[in-house]
């Protein structure tokens, strides 16, 4: 049997995906060739894109099983997969053109992303060596002493961040939560404003996610008074908006036309995959300052490259972005006494042991485990979960009813099975149902909480906004799908309009970046799942301000404190070696 009828066979057992298996045959086709090695790489670094990595390491599964035993298939020896790559003419050096690029260094590239990522590098690059002028250090200085008046300063602290982001025109913010990221930035716009000499300064704030960018304005907008400073934005956008992204691929604004600002501050930053940071950056003028503020230990981006994380790693090797980037240290919203805060530590350490001691203690009444069957979540655990959103008036008005809705939230590693949200949402909708508290059989009703799934440019609805459907008074009553918009006003549309979407009494941990609620319920699957992972965890503890019951098994909890999400990308390398 020839190795693409093999790799066939995976794909109809779903071990890789189609999409995989014919641009393998494809680049089959172009080499005019059988060659292991190239039909090999091609499908592994198409499916390595799939699971969020920029390239494939040859040297991490070289000479390896493909999938399990039944197929009996090994990835080439790294000597022999080398000397094919480089002698195919489908495969190319850097510099060179061909559908897939082999870097040297045992990376192996589909011919975009070596160009995204390289595109990337370089313009930080460019934007690290271009310090702005002019900058009054003495103004700087009494600003930061009134500022942060109860900061010393030193590595780590909020004013050292704040100082950092004036002088450069990168600054990279990285912080767990609690450390005060934009409480910073919004006393960095500050001194920036008092920093610029025209009177038409002006700076732009965005996120990933209209959930997270709410949240960012909102932030910013709180501090506003106490700083008394007329020139900090007021709203923000996501970043799809803000570049200006309409039906097609091309956004608005680009290297030929570039945003109208002199800051652009960029929230959750770890949630930016690699197109859209490159089309960032690009969109940006060298004379506008880049401020990124993110968590590096989250989760990254649901799409490919784990940008944020490679900026922070780099500046830990290299001098050249060392100066543009400060870890903040102190949680001011977790206390070193509170459990959530010392779940995240313990997590982000990696002891499982310590992460088990914390959930089981009842000092830390925050926190807590509650053991779950490998069958997942049983009927009475559907009618737990229910409960919190029968104290949720569905006939309050919608501002309400959407704050009301942040409070309690159900996250889940996966998406389907008894552990996973198509579940939950179902069977919760069906106990809210059964206890007469949702009127009606249609697809809407009053008091359903939706989650946009695919952006809708015609009516500004992106990927990750939350909302409610609640009776519309201005309409006699008629259902009605109501969304945040800027301070503390609703958007709303006809459920019929709306792009695909979902239930969102339960969210994937993926889903849930960019929102905090006062208390979570996160779901895990049976241990041996490959959704396991560090990150996932920490991401979902973070999320909750209050309190965290997991619901999982022991093992499950200790599998995903040591498990890493590995994703394979050469960004932090050529970003470290810009010192050269």
């Amino acid at each position: 049997m020839s190795l693409l009828a093999e790799l066939r066979r995976l794909m109809a057992a779903g071990e890789i995906r189609q999409l995989d298996w014919h641009f393998a045959r494809f680049m089959a086709e172009l080499d005019g060739t059988q060659s292991a090695g190239v039909i090999m790489g091609a499908c592994l670094a198409s499916a390595a894109v799939g699971r969020g990595s920029t390239c494939l390491r040859l040297s991490a599964c070289a000479g390896q099983a493909l999938a399990d035993r039944r197929y009996d298939l090994k990835t080439p020896l790294l000597d022999d997969w080398r000397e094919a790559l480089l002698a195919s003419s489908v495969v190319a050096a850097p510099g060179a053109h061909a559908p897939l690029v082999f870097d040297g260094d045992d990376r192996l590239y589909l011919a975009r992303y070596w160009q995204e990522e390289g595109l990337l590098a370089s313009a930080l690059h460019q934007r690290v060596q271009m310090q702005p002028t002019g900058v009054d250090e003495a103004l700087l200085e009494q600003g930061l002493e009134r500022l942060f008046a109860d900061d010393a300063g030193g590595p780590g602290s909020q004013r050292a961040a704040a100082a950092m982001a004036v002088r450069h025109s990168l600054a990279v913010i990285s912080g767990g939560a609690g450390t005060g990221k934009t409480h910073t930035v919004a006393r960095i716009l500050a001194l920036l404003s008092e920093q610029a000499s025209a009177e038409n300064w002006s700076a732009l704030l965005a996120a990933p996610t209209g959930k997270a960018a709410a949240r960012l304005a909102e932030a910013v907008r709180a501090q506003k008074m106490g700083l008394g400073v007329d020139a900090l934005p007021e709203s923000a956008s996501t970043l799809h908006r803000l570049l200006g992204y309409g039906s097609g691929e091309t956004p608005r604004y680009y290297a030929g036309h570039t945003l109208p600002a002199d800051v652009v501050v960029v929230d959750e930053a770890s949630m930016v995959d690699l197109p859209m940071m490159r089309a960032l950056v690009d969109a940006i003028a060298p004379t506008t300052r880049l401020i990124l503020l993110g968590d590096k230990d989250q989760l990254s981006s649901v799409e490919v490259g784990t940008v944020l994380g490679d900026i922070c790693t780099a500046a830990e090797s290299g001098a050249v972005l060392r100066p543009c980037v400060q870890s903040l240290r102190k949680s001011r919203r977790f206390a070193e006494s509170q459990g959530i805060g010392q779940l995240a530590m313990a997590i982000n350490a990696g002891d499982g042991g310590r992460v088990l001691e914390i959930l089981y203690d009842e000092q830390f009444p925050g926190v807590s485990l509650r053991p779950l069957a490998t069958s997942g979540v049983d009927g009475t655990g559907l009618q737990q979960l229910a409960a919190p959103w029968s104290a949720i008036n569905g006939d309050a008005e919608a501002v309400q009813v959407l704050a009301a809705q942040q409070h309690f939230r159900v996250l889940c590693a996966v998406r389907e099975g008894r552990s996973g949200i198509h579940h939950i949402n179902t069977g919760v909708e069906h106990v809210l149902r059964q206890r007469g508290e949702i009127l009606g059989s249609g697809r809407w009703y009053a008091g359903q909480p939706l989650l946009i799934r695919r952006n809708d440019y015609s009516l500004q609805l992106f990927n990750g906004e939350t909302g409610v459907v609640l009776p519309d008074p201005e309409r006699d009553g008629e259902l009605f799908a109501f969304f945040a918009a800027d301070e503390g006003t609703v958007r709303s549309f006809s459920p019929a309009l709306l792009p695909a979407h979902d239930p969102a009494y339960a969210l994937t941990v993926h889903q849930s970046q960019g929102s905090e609620f006062e208390r979570v319920v996160l779901v895990l699957p049976p241990e041996g799942s490959r959704m396991l992972s560090r990150e996932l965890l920490y991401t979902a503890s973070t999320r909750a301000r209050q309190e965290i019951e997991i619901w999982a098994g022991e093992q499950a909890v200790l599998q995903a404190v040591a498990q890493r999400v590995e994703r394979a990308s050469g960004l932090e390398v050529r970003l470290a070696g810009m010192d050269a």
